[in-house]
């Protein structure tokens, strides 16, 4: 019977594995405790498990008397993996309670990492639900992961122990086998669909064609097709977009504008304030020019650029010659120029025959005065510069004539940023130009700096509210943690906790944090069977640890009795119904479907009739066919 058990659970995992490879056969191994060479490491991956004892040459077997047992092997490779079939040791003999080793097995974990430490990878797996009675050999574990090395894991650290399980921890192991992709980058039946291009590493789901690890820069969804929208760009969308000019979004990727900034900012993103680098020492009114020697008059082209560098492409271009001829070009040129700036830089060129008429073939400068006309101090203005400017300009810079700010504190708009006007909208900021970002109930962040005052919508956390949750977390200010009985070890929706890939058997959807109630298996989408006194069966396998309810037998308590039997246990037996259609009296309470035979009569035939007259109950089976015919005897004589 052992055997035919054993053989039907071989060939269910043939079934599951078949579309994929067994990618740790014959790879590299490692065990903590080594037992002896003749139980080394590499019999884990041999292939070989037909003699499951000590003696069969087949079985990693570790150290005794050891606290923690650990053993990993090295796929040599980053790959997709998509589940791990343990097969322990057994010594051939049948695995039940009684068994020796189930207590070894009990509380394992297997980690997936892409180095020979646990820590640095996911724990894909902790056992903490079986018990000695429920604890499956072979132990099939679903583990959608990408990964080089899969770790097996046991210990016995601190005392004391749950009931049922060993004092020490061992390895014993005679398979594992990792079913997954032997080539990064593809999923499906036979590993022969590319994954999505926009995956993070080319990392998809082997199952569903799902990124894991997230979307490359600019990308959402599930299979990181959509392109970031409203106004987002970035990694997982999150970043805002600027000031792209008339209100464009701006590129998906990197944020950059694609017909440039609006006016007054600047940058690839163009989040710089063209004010906020305007640190200069005057102010400039006007600029008188003498030029002598209408010959040389620089026609044309002359240029004026303010700048707070030596370099005029850094500045403003405050004024560009393309109207005077050389009849009307004034000897004093009056130019008006308000803005900031430190260096008053005089340019022309002739760089482009041929020129227009009128024009010198050269170019010079020719400069007999040059007069810059200002505020001798920065941060006042108005006649005689005698009016400070507002308190909440940019670095205190506003116009020269009219006051009206250059720029303003962060935080504060308007033209004189006089504090009437905080920033709203869910704006912030710098000319209130950025947006708030994920407050919680989308609440107004801090006018000034974007902080979240009550805390960040789910999903994100950081002072601004910025910060997308890390793996492993999500919720309000990413408080809370992905179950670790997710099909893919903690790792779930950042937002709403929803686990990736479902749920690990027997534990209930979609956050996977607690266990089937009055149902189990996969995604806890069976029902429980009749269990006793309507308990709740066994999350993982549908057992009712308590028995059946009166009529059902069978482990998990969904067969109804039959062989004319009924009631608790399905010990007792129907009475002396009249079966037609080869029926049976009810399997709950014995009933009958019809009348009883000839000779019995009630409710469930059990009472002995003579005419009308009700003589003597008896129980009919057909354990007790004999002794009723013997009592129809003795009262035959006596009568």
């Amino acid at each position: 019977m052992y055997s035919i058990f054993f053989l039907l659970i071989a060939v269910s995992l043939i079934c599951i594995t078949r579309t994929y490879e067994n990618l740790a056969l014959n790879k590299r191994t490692w065990q903590q405790y080594p037992y002896s060479e003749d139980w080394g490491a590499d019999r884990a991956v041999d292939g070989r498990y037909t003699d499951m004892s000590a003696w069969g040459g087949q079985c990693t077997i570790s150290g005794n008397e050891k606290s923690t047992a650990e053993w990993r092997v090295d796929l040599e490779e980053v790959l997709s993996l998509y589940n791990i079939v343990i097969h322990y040791r057994t010594d051939n003999y049948h695995w039940d309670e009684s068994h020796e080793y189930t207590s070894r097995l009990l509380g394992f974990s297997v980690y997936i990492s892409n180095t020979t430490s646990k820590e640095d990878g996911v724990l894909c797996f902790k056992e903490s639900n079986y018990t000695r009675s429920t604890i499956p050999n072979p132990v099939n574990i679903t583990c959608v992961q990408h990964g080089r090395y899969v770790i097996y894991y046991n210990n016995r650290t601190n005392p004391p122990f749950q009931t049922g399980y060993s004092t020490h921890a061992y390895n014993d192991l005679c398979e594992v086998e990792v079913y997954g992709c032997p080539i990064l980058g593809f999923y499906g039946e036979n590993c022969s669909t590319p994954c999505p291009v926009n995956c993070q590493g080319t990392n998809c789901d082997v199952i569903k064609e799902t990124c894991l690890g997230g979307c490359a820069s600019g990308y959402i969804g599930q299979m990181c097709t959509e392109e970031c929208a409203d106004n987002t760009y970035g990694q997982e969308c999150m970043k805002v977009c600027s000031n792209c000019r008339d209100g464009e979004p701006c590129n998906h990727v990197n944020g950059s504008c694609p017909n440039d900034c609006e006016r007054g900012t600047y940058g690839v993103e163009c989040d710089i304030d063209i004010s906020s680098n305007a640190y200069t020492n005057i102010s400039l009114y006007y600029k008188a020019i003498n030029v002598s020697g209408r010959g040389r008059i620089p026609l044309h082209w002359q240029m004026f650029y303010i700048s707070n560098t030596t370099n005029k492409d850094d500045g403003t271009l405050c004024f560009k010659d393309t109207n005077f001829t050389v009849d009307t070009i004034p000897n004093t040129v009056n130019i008006t120029c308000r803005t900031d700036g430190r260096y008053v830089t005089f340019f022309n060129n002739r760089t482009h025959p041929p020129y227009p008429i009128g024009y010198s073939s050269y170019a010079f400068a020719d400069l007999c005065e040059v007069e810059v006309y200002g505020c001798p101090i920065s941060g006042f203005y108005g006649e005689n510069c005698s009016i400070p400017c507002p308190k909440n300009c940019q670095e205190r810079y506003c116009d020269i004539v009219s006051g009206a700010c250059r720029g303003c504190d962060v935080g504060y708009f308007g033209q004189k940023c006089d504090g009437l006007t905080e920033c709203n909208n869910n704006t912030y900021g710098s000319k209130c130009s950025n947006v708030c970002q994920h407050c919680i109930n989308a609440e107004q962040c801090d006018h000034v700096n974007g902080s979240c005052p009550n805390g960040c919508a789910k999903g994100t956390y950081g002072d601004k509210c910025d910060i997308a949750c890390p793996s492993g977390l999500y919720g309000y200010n990413c408080q809370d943690n992905c179950s670790i009985n997710c099909g893919v070890p903690e790792r779930c929706d950042r937002v709403t906790g929803r686990c990736e890939a479902g749920c690990q058997i027997g534990w209930d959807p979609p956050k996977c944090d607690a266990e089937c109630e009055g149902t189990f298996g996969d995604n806890c989408s069976n029902a429980c069977g009749f269990c006793f006194d309507k308990e709740h069966c066994h999350p993982l396998n549908g057992t009712c640890i308590n028995g059946c309810d009166s009529g059902y037998k069978g482990q998990q308590c969904t067969q109804v009795c039959n062989n004319s039997t009924f009631g608790p246990n399905c010990s007792m037996t129907c009475g002396n119904c009249l079966y037609l259609y080869g029926e049976q009296c009810h399997h709950v309470t014995g009933q009958c479907p019809r009348e009883c035979i000839d000779g019995f009569t009630g409710a469930r035939c059990l009472l002995l009739k003579e005419g009308r007259q009700y003589l003597y109950p008896v129980i009919y089976s057909s354990s007790a066919a004999l002794g009723v015919i013997f009592l129809l005897v003795i009262i035959i004589i006596v009568k």
